[in-house]
Protein backbone atom coordinates (compact mmCIF):
# COMPACT_ATOMS: atom_id res chain seq x y z
CA UNK A 1 0.00 0.00 0.00
CA UNK A 2 2.78 2.49 0.58
CA UNK A 3 4.26 1.53 -2.58
CA UNK A 4 0.89 2.18 -4.07
CA UNK A 5 0.55 5.76 -2.13
CA UNK A 6 4.06 6.82 -3.18
CA UNK A 7 3.37 6.08 -7.07
CA UNK A 8 -0.23 7.62 -7.10
CA UNK A 9 2.10 11.07 -5.28
CA UNK A 10 4.20 11.19 -8.08
CA UNK A 11 2.01 10.64 -10.77
CA UNK A 12 -0.26 13.42 -9.25
CA UNK A 13 2.50 15.84 -8.93
CA UNK A 14 3.72 14.86 -12.90
CA UNK A 15 0.25 16.11 -13.67
CA UNK A 16 -0.04 19.44 -11.84
CA UNK A 17 3.60 19.81 -13.65
CA UNK A 18 2.86 19.40 -16.78
CA UNK A 19 -0.47 21.27 -16.69
CA UNK A 20 1.09 24.35 -15.42
CA UNK A 21 3.68 23.88 -17.72
CA UNK A 22 1.92 22.95 -21.33
CA UNK A 23 -0.60 26.44 -20.42
CA UNK A 24 2.23 28.93 -20.24
CA UNK A 25 5.02 30.30 -22.40
CA UNK A 26 8.50 28.83 -21.45
CA UNK A 27 9.80 32.32 -19.44
CA UNK A 28 6.48 31.71 -17.31
CA UNK A 29 7.09 28.09 -16.90
CA UNK A 30 10.11 28.65 -15.61
CA UNK A 31 8.56 31.11 -13.01
CA UNK A 32 6.00 28.47 -12.12
CA UNK A 33 8.24 25.78 -12.00
CA UNK A 34 10.48 27.45 -8.67
CA UNK A 35 6.87 27.28 -7.21
CA UNK A 36 7.85 23.20 -6.49
CA UNK A 37 10.24 21.98 -4.19
CA UNK A 38 13.10 19.60 -4.68
CA UNK A 39 11.74 16.71 -4.21
CA UNK A 40 8.92 17.59 -6.53
CA UNK A 41 11.47 17.33 -9.32
CA UNK A 42 13.42 14.50 -7.48
CA UNK A 43 10.33 12.69 -7.96
CA UNK A 44 10.17 12.90 -11.43
CA UNK A 45 13.70 13.04 -12.73
CA UNK A 46 14.16 9.46 -10.51
CA UNK A 47 11.07 7.64 -11.93
CA UNK A 48 13.40 7.40 -15.91
CA UNK A 49 17.00 7.11 -13.71
CA UNK A 50 16.43 3.77 -11.60
CA UNK A 51 19.18 3.69 -8.56
CA UNK A 52 20.01 6.92 -9.08
CA UNK A 53 17.24 8.35 -6.49
CA UNK A 54 19.79 9.69 -4.08
CA UNK A 55 22.38 11.79 -6.91
CA UNK A 56 19.12 13.14 -7.98
CA UNK A 57 18.01 13.97 -4.75
CA UNK A 58 21.39 15.85 -3.96
CA UNK A 59 21.74 17.80 -7.15
CA UNK A 60 17.84 19.00 -6.89
CA UNK A 61 18.68 20.20 -3.32
CA UNK A 62 21.48 22.00 -5.03
CA UNK A 63 20.23 23.84 -7.91
CA UNK A 64 17.11 24.40 -5.59
CA UNK A 65 19.61 26.47 -3.01
CA UNK A 66 21.33 28.25 -5.68
CA UNK A 67 18.48 29.52 -7.59
CA UNK A 68 17.53 31.01 -4.16
CA UNK A 69 20.99 32.11 -3.03
CA UNK A 70 22.94 35.49 -2.90
CA UNK A 71 24.99 36.44 -5.76
CA UNK A 72 28.81 34.92 -5.62
CA UNK A 73 27.39 32.32 -3.36
CA UNK A 74 27.37 29.38 -5.48
CA UNK A 75 29.83 27.14 -5.18
CA UNK A 76 31.36 24.56 -8.57
CA UNK A 77 30.25 21.10 -8.25
CA UNK A 78 32.00 18.02 -9.31
CA UNK A 79 29.79 15.03 -10.30
CA UNK A 80 32.36 12.22 -10.33
CA UNK A 81 31.78 7.96 -11.20
CA UNK A 82 33.61 5.63 -13.93
CA UNK A 83 32.13 5.61 -17.16
CA UNK A 84 28.35 4.29 -18.00
CA UNK A 85 26.81 5.60 -14.31
CA UNK A 86 24.22 8.10 -16.00
CA UNK A 87 26.26 11.37 -14.65
CA UNK A 88 25.74 12.91 -17.91
CA UNK A 89 21.99 11.98 -18.58
CA UNK A 90 20.71 12.57 -15.03
CA UNK A 91 22.29 16.01 -14.75
CA UNK A 92 21.18 17.22 -18.68
CA UNK A 93 17.50 15.85 -17.76
CA UNK A 94 17.43 17.72 -14.25
CA UNK A 95 18.17 20.88 -15.71
CA UNK A 96 16.17 20.59 -18.31
CA UNK A 97 13.24 19.63 -15.80
CA UNK A 98 14.08 22.45 -13.62
CA UNK A 99 14.31 24.42 -16.25
CA UNK A 100 17.98 25.71 -15.16
CA UNK A 101 20.13 27.88 -17.56
CA UNK A 102 22.82 26.47 -18.88
CA UNK A 103 25.17 25.46 -21.16
CA UNK A 104 26.66 22.06 -22.26
CA UNK A 105 29.80 21.80 -23.28
CA UNK A 106 31.85 17.77 -24.93
CA UNK A 107 35.82 18.43 -23.51
CA UNK A 108 36.46 15.47 -26.00
CA UNK A 109 35.15 17.41 -28.69
CA UNK A 110 36.24 20.26 -27.89
CA UNK A 111 39.69 19.97 -27.15
CA UNK A 112 41.66 22.96 -26.86
CA UNK A 113 40.43 26.72 -25.12
CA UNK A 114 39.59 28.24 -28.50
CA UNK A 115 36.57 25.47 -29.40
CA UNK A 116 35.78 25.17 -25.90
CA UNK A 117 35.07 29.13 -25.39
CA UNK A 118 33.37 29.48 -28.89
CA UNK A 119 31.30 26.21 -28.11
CA UNK A 120 29.90 28.31 -24.74
CA UNK A 121 29.18 31.64 -26.30
CA UNK A 122 27.09 29.88 -29.18
CA UNK A 123 24.91 28.75 -26.38
CA UNK A 124 25.22 31.30 -24.02
CA UNK A 125 23.73 34.18 -26.41
CA UNK A 126 20.39 33.04 -26.71
CA UNK A 127 19.99 32.51 -23.12
CA UNK A 128 21.01 36.10 -22.06
CA UNK A 129 19.85 37.56 -24.96
CA UNK A 130 16.13 36.15 -26.16
CA UNK A 131 15.54 39.39 -27.82
CA UNK A 132 18.21 39.02 -30.45
CA UNK A 133 19.87 42.47 -29.65
CA UNK A 134 22.78 41.66 -30.68
CA UNK A 135 22.37 39.26 -33.49
CA UNK A 136 25.01 39.38 -36.19
CA UNK A 137 28.08 40.35 -33.23
CA UNK A 138 30.90 38.01 -33.73
CA UNK A 139 30.78 35.17 -30.84
CA UNK A 140 34.52 33.80 -31.97
CA UNK A 141 36.95 33.99 -29.02
CA UNK A 142 40.43 32.11 -27.72
CA UNK A 143 40.91 33.73 -24.47
CA UNK A 144 38.83 33.91 -21.28
CA UNK A 145 39.35 37.39 -20.90
CA UNK A 146 37.44 38.19 -24.14
CA UNK A 147 35.02 35.12 -23.53
CA UNK A 148 34.33 37.06 -19.80
CA UNK A 149 34.02 40.51 -21.68
CA UNK A 150 31.45 38.98 -24.37
CA UNK A 151 29.04 37.79 -21.06
CA UNK A 152 28.86 41.25 -19.66
CA UNK A 153 27.73 42.89 -22.43
CA UNK A 154 25.13 39.92 -23.03
CA UNK A 155 24.68 40.49 -18.95
CA UNK A 156 24.24 44.34 -19.48
CA UNK A 157 21.08 44.35 -21.83
CA UNK A 158 19.77 40.61 -20.45
CA UNK A 159 16.49 41.08 -18.41
CA UNK A 160 16.49 41.37 -14.56
CA UNK A 161 14.60 38.15 -14.03
CA UNK A 162 17.72 36.10 -15.92
CA UNK A 163 20.10 38.44 -14.79
CA UNK A 164 19.71 37.13 -11.15
CA UNK A 165 19.35 33.28 -12.32
CA UNK A 166 21.83 30.50 -11.77
CA UNK A 167 23.98 30.08 -15.26
CA UNK A 168 25.47 26.47 -15.47
CA UNK A 169 28.44 25.64 -17.65
CA UNK A 170 28.56 21.94 -17.85
CA UNK A 171 31.97 20.78 -18.93
CA UNK A 172 31.29 16.89 -19.84
CA UNK A 173 34.86 14.70 -20.09
CA UNK A 174 36.23 17.30 -17.51
CA UNK A 175 38.97 15.39 -17.02
CA UNK A 176 40.43 16.26 -20.00
CA UNK A 177 41.17 19.76 -18.54
CA UNK A 178 43.83 18.42 -16.64
CA UNK A 179 46.12 19.38 -19.35
CA UNK A 180 44.58 23.04 -19.21
CA UNK A 181 46.98 25.73 -17.87
CA UNK A 182 45.91 26.19 -13.28
CA UNK A 183 44.86 29.35 -14.96
CA UNK A 184 42.23 28.46 -17.29
CA UNK A 185 40.24 26.54 -14.47
CA UNK A 186 40.74 29.74 -12.08
CA UNK A 187 39.53 32.24 -14.36
CA UNK A 188 36.44 29.42 -15.23
CA UNK A 189 35.81 29.23 -11.41
CA UNK A 190 35.64 33.45 -10.84
CA UNK A 191 33.86 34.04 -13.79
CA UNK A 192 31.15 35.61 -11.50
CA UNK A 193 33.56 38.09 -10.33
CA UNK A 194 34.21 39.58 -13.98
CA UNK A 195 30.66 38.89 -15.62
CA UNK A 196 28.17 40.41 -13.00
CA UNK A 197 26.47 36.86 -13.42
CA UNK A 198 25.80 34.11 -11.17
CA UNK A 199 28.15 31.64 -13.12
CA UNK A 200 28.69 27.64 -11.75
CA UNK A 201 30.91 25.72 -13.13
CA UNK A 202 29.58 21.84 -13.29
CA UNK A 203 32.34 19.43 -13.57
CA UNK A 204 31.38 15.69 -15.51
CA UNK A 205 34.55 13.46 -14.57
CA UNK A 206 35.85 9.98 -14.37
CA UNK A 207 38.06 10.80 -11.66
CA UNK A 208 38.45 12.98 -8.41
CA UNK A 209 38.84 15.98 -8.74
CA UNK A 210 42.49 16.80 -6.96
CA UNK A 211 43.88 14.33 -10.14
CA UNK A 212 43.02 17.49 -12.44
CA UNK A 213 43.11 20.63 -10.17
CA UNK A 214 46.21 22.19 -8.45
CA UNK A 215 45.41 24.01 -5.27
CA UNK A 216 46.09 27.06 -6.98
CA UNK A 217 43.05 27.02 -9.35
CA UNK A 218 40.95 26.91 -5.99
CA UNK A 219 43.08 29.81 -4.71
CA UNK A 220 40.29 32.87 -3.86
CA UNK A 221 37.10 30.23 -5.18
CA UNK A 222 34.86 28.05 -3.55
CA UNK A 223 35.76 24.60 -2.62
CA UNK A 224 33.81 22.67 -5.34
CA UNK A 225 30.80 20.19 -3.89
CA UNK A 226 31.71 16.92 -5.11
CA UNK A 227 28.96 13.65 -5.63
CA UNK A 228 30.02 10.36 -6.64
CA UNK A 229 27.82 8.03 -8.90
CA UNK A 230 29.16 4.85 -8.02
CA UNK A 231 28.88 1.53 -10.44
CA UNK A 232 25.59 -0.07 -11.25
CA UNK A 233 25.15 -3.35 -9.21
CA UNK A 234 24.11 -6.13 -11.17
CA UNK A 235 20.01 -6.22 -9.64
CA UNK A 236 20.02 -2.28 -10.59
CA UNK A 237 21.21 -3.36 -14.22
CA UNK A 238 19.49 -6.03 -15.07
CA UNK A 239 16.02 -3.82 -13.55
CA UNK A 240 17.12 -1.01 -15.96
CA UNK A 241 17.44 -3.48 -19.03
CA UNK A 242 14.17 -4.88 -17.72
CA UNK A 243 12.52 -1.64 -17.90
CA UNK A 244 13.93 -0.68 -21.30
CA UNK A 245 13.03 -3.89 -22.98
CA UNK A 246 10.72 -3.31 -25.83
CA UNK A 247 9.93 -7.07 -26.41
CA UNK A 248 6.78 -8.95 -26.43
CA UNK A 249 7.68 -12.11 -24.82
CA UNK A 250 6.71 -12.79 -21.24
CA UNK A 251 9.63 -11.42 -18.19
CA UNK A 252 10.29 -14.65 -16.96
CA UNK A 253 12.09 -15.50 -20.11
CA UNK A 254 13.89 -12.09 -20.42
CA UNK A 255 14.94 -12.08 -16.89
CA UNK A 256 16.47 -15.81 -17.82
CA UNK A 257 18.44 -14.42 -20.48
CA UNK A 258 19.47 -11.86 -19.13
CA UNK A 259 20.57 -14.06 -16.18
CA UNK A 260 22.39 -16.14 -18.03
CA UNK A 261 24.08 -12.94 -20.35
CA UNK A 262 25.34 -11.48 -16.90
CA UNK A 263 26.85 -14.79 -16.03
CA UNK A 264 28.76 -14.92 -18.96
CA UNK A 265 29.95 -10.91 -19.66
CA UNK A 266 29.87 -10.06 -16.04
CA UNK A 267 33.59 -10.94 -15.31
CA UNK A 268 34.97 -9.11 -18.63
CA UNK A 269 32.48 -6.31 -18.63
CA UNK A 270 30.60 -3.97 -15.88
CA UNK A 271 29.62 -1.32 -18.81
CA UNK A 272 25.85 -0.93 -18.72
CA UNK A 273 25.95 0.00 -22.04
CA UNK A 274 28.29 -2.79 -23.65
CA UNK A 275 24.89 -5.10 -21.81
CA UNK A 276 21.88 -2.92 -23.56
CA UNK A 277 24.19 -3.48 -27.07
CA UNK A 278 24.51 -7.37 -26.15
CA UNK A 279 21.03 -7.60 -24.83
CA UNK A 280 19.66 -6.29 -28.29
CA UNK A 281 21.75 -8.19 -30.26
CA UNK A 282 21.83 -11.63 -28.62
CA UNK A 283 17.82 -11.68 -27.48
CA UNK A 284 16.46 -12.29 -30.86
CA UNK A 285 18.76 -15.04 -31.63
CA UNK A 286 18.28 -16.48 -27.81
CA UNK A 287 14.63 -17.08 -28.94
CA UNK A 288 15.02 -18.32 -31.91
CA UNK A 289 14.42 -21.68 -31.51
CA UNK A 290 10.96 -21.40 -29.62
CA UNK A 291 9.37 -19.44 -32.38
CA UNK A 292 9.53 -21.41 -35.10
CA UNK A 293 7.09 -19.62 -37.41
CA UNK A 294 4.72 -19.38 -34.17
CA UNK A 295 4.15 -17.27 -31.16
CA UNK A 296 6.55 -17.67 -28.27
CA UNK A 297 4.76 -19.96 -25.13
CA UNK A 298 3.99 -18.19 -22.54
CA UNK A 299 5.23 -21.07 -20.09
CA UNK A 300 9.22 -22.25 -20.05
CA UNK A 301 9.72 -25.80 -19.33
CA UNK A 302 13.13 -26.54 -17.75
CA UNK A 303 14.05 -28.59 -21.35
CA UNK A 304 13.66 -25.67 -23.30
CA UNK A 305 15.67 -23.57 -21.11
CA UNK A 306 18.33 -26.14 -21.99
CA UNK A 307 17.96 -25.96 -25.68
CA UNK A 308 17.68 -22.09 -25.26
CA UNK A 309 21.12 -22.59 -23.82
CA UNK A 310 22.97 -25.18 -25.92
CA UNK A 311 21.81 -22.66 -29.17
CA UNK A 312 22.83 -19.18 -27.61
CA UNK A 313 26.13 -20.67 -26.29
CA UNK A 314 27.97 -20.25 -29.72
CA UNK A 315 27.36 -17.00 -30.18
CA UNK A 316 28.14 -16.02 -26.89
CA UNK A 317 31.61 -17.36 -27.48
CA UNK A 318 31.62 -14.88 -30.99
CA UNK A 319 30.73 -12.44 -29.34
CA UNK A 320 32.98 -12.62 -26.54
CA UNK A 321 36.10 -12.46 -28.81
CA UNK A 322 34.91 -8.85 -30.04
CA UNK A 323 33.87 -7.13 -26.92
CA UNK A 324 33.43 -3.26 -26.98
CA UNK A 325 34.46 -3.78 -30.88
CA UNK A 326 30.95 -3.50 -31.88
CA UNK A 327 32.19 -5.29 -34.84
CA UNK A 328 29.44 -8.15 -34.76
CA UNK A 329 26.10 -7.11 -35.99
CA UNK A 330 22.67 -9.34 -36.28
CA UNK A 331 23.24 -9.96 -39.81
CA UNK A 332 26.94 -11.33 -38.86
CA UNK A 333 25.69 -13.95 -36.06
CA UNK A 334 24.99 -16.51 -38.67
CA UNK A 335 25.88 -20.23 -38.20
CA UNK A 336 28.24 -19.40 -41.55
CA UNK A 337 29.85 -17.16 -38.80
CA UNK A 338 30.62 -19.08 -35.82
CA UNK A 339 33.94 -20.89 -36.41
CA UNK A 340 36.21 -19.77 -34.04
CA UNK A 341 39.37 -21.19 -35.54
CA UNK A 342 38.97 -18.80 -38.53
CA UNK A 343 41.67 -16.12 -38.96
CA UNK A 344 41.35 -12.88 -40.64
CA UNK A 345 43.68 -11.76 -43.36
CA UNK A 346 45.36 -8.65 -43.36
CA UNK A 347 43.37 -6.93 -45.12
CA UNK A 348 40.29 -7.79 -43.56
CA UNK A 349 42.38 -6.32 -40.40
CA UNK A 350 43.24 -3.19 -41.95
CA UNK A 351 40.06 -1.97 -43.89
CA UNK A 352 37.20 -4.09 -42.26
CA UNK A 353 36.04 -5.40 -45.45
CA UNK A 354 33.40 -7.82 -43.93
CA UNK A 355 31.32 -4.96 -42.59
CA UNK A 356 32.56 -2.32 -44.56
CA UNK A 357 34.01 -0.68 -41.30
CA UNK A 358 37.05 1.22 -40.57
CA UNK A 359 39.01 -1.30 -37.78
CA UNK A 360 40.23 1.48 -35.99
CA UNK A 361 38.80 5.13 -35.35
CA UNK A 362 39.67 8.86 -36.56
CA UNK A 363 37.85 11.82 -35.32
CA UNK A 364 36.07 13.46 -38.08
CA UNK A 365 38.39 16.17 -39.19
CA UNK A 366 41.16 13.84 -39.30
CA UNK A 367 39.13 11.48 -42.16
CA UNK A 368 38.54 14.74 -44.26
CA UNK A 369 42.05 15.37 -44.09
CA UNK A 370 42.89 11.44 -45.02
CA UNK A 371 40.08 11.75 -47.82
CA UNK A 372 41.57 15.18 -48.92
CA UNK A 373 45.09 13.65 -48.98
CA UNK A 374 43.85 10.90 -51.04
CA UNK A 375 42.15 13.47 -53.89
CA UNK A 376 45.61 15.46 -53.62
CA UNK A 377 47.05 12.43 -54.66
CA UNK A 378 45.21 10.76 -57.35
CA UNK A 379 43.90 14.17 -59.04
CA UNK A 380 45.80 16.33 -61.50
CA UNK A 381 46.37 19.50 -60.01
CA UNK A 382 44.75 21.15 -63.35
CA UNK A 383 41.32 19.37 -62.13
CA UNK A 384 40.92 21.23 -58.65
CA UNK A 385 39.54 24.07 -59.98
CA UNK A 386 36.83 21.74 -61.90
CA UNK A 387 36.23 19.64 -59.07
CA UNK A 388 36.15 21.79 -55.97
CA UNK A 389 34.55 24.93 -57.22
CA UNK A 390 30.36 25.28 -57.44
CA UNK A 391 30.67 26.43 -61.44
CA UNK A 392 33.15 23.11 -62.21
CA UNK A 393 30.96 20.56 -60.13
CA UNK A 394 28.23 21.92 -62.48
CA UNK A 395 30.20 21.45 -65.70
CA UNK A 396 31.27 17.97 -64.65
CA UNK A 397 27.91 16.79 -63.83
CA UNK A 398 26.44 18.23 -67.00
CA UNK A 399 29.49 16.80 -69.02
CA UNK A 400 30.39 13.50 -67.42
CA UNK A 401 29.43 11.21 -69.58
CA UNK A 402 31.88 13.15 -72.68
CA UNK A 403 34.58 13.62 -70.21
CA UNK A 404 34.84 10.08 -69.11
CA UNK A 405 34.79 8.76 -72.73
CA UNK A 406 37.52 11.06 -73.92
CA UNK A 407 39.74 10.53 -70.94
CA UNK A 408 39.42 6.98 -71.36
CA UNK A 409 41.27 7.55 -74.99
CA UNK A 410 43.90 9.76 -73.47
CA UNK A 411 44.40 8.70 -69.88
CA UNK A 412 45.67 6.24 -67.89
CA UNK A 413 43.78 5.44 -64.50
CA UNK A 414 45.82 7.25 -61.67
CA UNK A 415 45.24 4.46 -59.65
CA UNK A 416 47.17 2.13 -61.64
CA UNK A 417 50.35 4.67 -61.59
CA UNK A 418 50.09 5.21 -58.26
CA UNK A 419 50.06 8.39 -55.67
CA UNK A 420 51.57 11.44 -56.58
CA UNK A 421 53.07 13.73 -54.27
CA UNK A 422 51.35 17.29 -53.77
CA UNK A 423 51.76 20.07 -51.42
CA UNK A 424 50.59 20.58 -47.84
CA UNK A 425 49.09 24.08 -49.34
CA UNK A 426 46.88 21.96 -51.62
CA UNK A 427 45.60 19.67 -49.25
CA UNK A 428 44.64 22.05 -46.84
CA UNK A 429 42.89 24.00 -49.28
CA UNK A 430 40.78 20.98 -50.58
CA UNK A 431 40.30 20.27 -46.93
CA UNK A 432 38.86 23.19 -46.39
CA UNK A 433 36.27 23.19 -49.47
CA UNK A 434 35.35 20.20 -48.33
CA UNK A 435 34.41 20.91 -44.79
CA UNK A 436 32.55 23.92 -46.61
CA UNK A 437 30.48 21.79 -49.37
CA UNK A 438 29.74 19.49 -46.33
CA UNK A 439 28.32 22.40 -44.53
CA UNK A 440 30.59 21.51 -41.50
CA UNK A 441 31.06 24.42 -38.82
CA UNK A 442 34.62 26.32 -39.05
CA UNK A 443 35.75 24.69 -35.75
CA UNK A 444 36.41 21.49 -37.34
CA UNK A 445 39.45 23.18 -39.10
CA UNK A 446 41.17 24.11 -35.58
CA UNK A 447 44.52 21.90 -35.20
CA UNK A 448 44.68 20.57 -38.90
CA UNK A 449 48.48 20.75 -38.84
CA UNK A 450 48.89 18.70 -35.17
CA UNK A 451 46.06 16.01 -37.06
CA UNK A 452 48.31 16.21 -40.27
CA UNK A 453 51.83 15.02 -38.10
CA UNK A 454 49.26 12.47 -36.31
CA UNK A 455 48.23 11.07 -39.84
CA UNK A 456 52.10 10.92 -40.57
CA UNK A 457 53.38 9.45 -37.33
CA UNK A 458 49.99 6.48 -37.81
CA UNK A 459 52.18 5.67 -41.37
CA UNK A 460 48.72 6.77 -43.70
CA UNK A 461 50.71 9.98 -44.89
CA UNK A 462 54.23 9.77 -46.02
CA UNK A 463 56.46 12.73 -46.18
CA UNK A 464 58.95 13.17 -49.69
CA UNK A 465 60.45 16.02 -49.27
CA UNK A 466 62.56 17.22 -46.15
CA UNK A 467 62.30 20.94 -46.90
CA UNK A 468 61.50 22.56 -43.44
CA UNK A 469 61.35 26.46 -44.72
CA UNK A 470 59.14 25.35 -47.98
CA UNK A 471 55.97 24.04 -47.65
CA UNK A 472 56.64 20.01 -47.16
CA UNK A 473 55.81 17.78 -50.46
CA UNK A 474 53.31 14.45 -48.60
CA UNK A 475 51.78 11.04 -50.02
CA UNK A 476 48.67 9.23 -49.60
CA UNK A 477 49.46 5.76 -48.73
CA UNK A 478 46.43 4.44 -48.13
CA UNK A 479 44.74 2.45 -50.99
CA UNK A 480 41.33 2.77 -52.88
CA UNK A 481 39.26 0.19 -50.88
CA UNK A 482 40.57 2.14 -47.70
CA UNK A 483 39.45 5.20 -48.90
CA UNK A 484 36.04 3.64 -50.35
CA UNK A 485 35.49 2.22 -46.36
CA UNK A 486 35.96 5.83 -44.99
CA UNK A 487 33.70 7.12 -47.56
CA UNK A 488 30.82 5.07 -46.33
CA UNK A 489 31.74 5.62 -43.47
CA UNK A 490 31.34 9.64 -43.54
CA UNK A 491 28.73 9.14 -46.46
CA UNK A 492 31.02 10.98 -49.22
CA UNK A 493 30.21 10.65 -52.74
CA UNK A 494 33.88 9.82 -53.49
CA UNK A 495 33.37 9.07 -57.70
CA UNK A 496 32.38 12.90 -57.61
CA UNK A 497 35.70 14.32 -56.88
CA UNK A 498 37.70 11.78 -58.22
CA UNK A 499 39.36 12.13 -61.71
CA UNK A 500 39.61 7.80 -63.04
CA UNK A 501 37.97 6.95 -65.96
CA UNK A 502 36.76 3.88 -64.99
CA UNK A 503 36.11 4.49 -61.78
CA UNK A 504 31.87 3.78 -61.35
CA UNK A 505 29.87 4.81 -58.20
CA UNK A 506 30.78 3.88 -55.22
Amino acid sequence: QSTWGLQESLMARKRKLGEVLSLESPSTAAMSASNFSAADYALQVSNRWHGRETQISLLSSLFTENNSGVYGSVPPIVVYGISSTGKTGVVKDLLQTMHCLYAFVDCVQCHSQRLLLNKLSKQLQPLLDPQQKFKGTSLKTDRLDHFARLLRSLAAKAPEDIRHRVIYLVFDAANRLQHVESAFIQGLLKLHEYTNLNVCCLFLTETIWPSFWTEAALVGSSFPVTIFFPPYSRAEMVSILERESTSDVNGVLYRRFLDLLFQTFEPVCRDLNEFRYLANLLFPKYIAPLQQGKDIPVSVTAADVGILYKHISPYFRRVLQTLFHHDVGLEDLTESNLDLNSISTEAELMAGSVRGKLEFELPLSSKYLLLSSYLASYNPVQFDKQFFTKQGRKRVRKSSKSVHKSSRKHHISQRLLGPKSFGLDRMVAIYQTLMKIEEYDDDLTADVYSQITSLVNLGLLSRVSTDILDAPKLKCNVSFDFISILCRNIKFKLSEYLYDPGLGAI
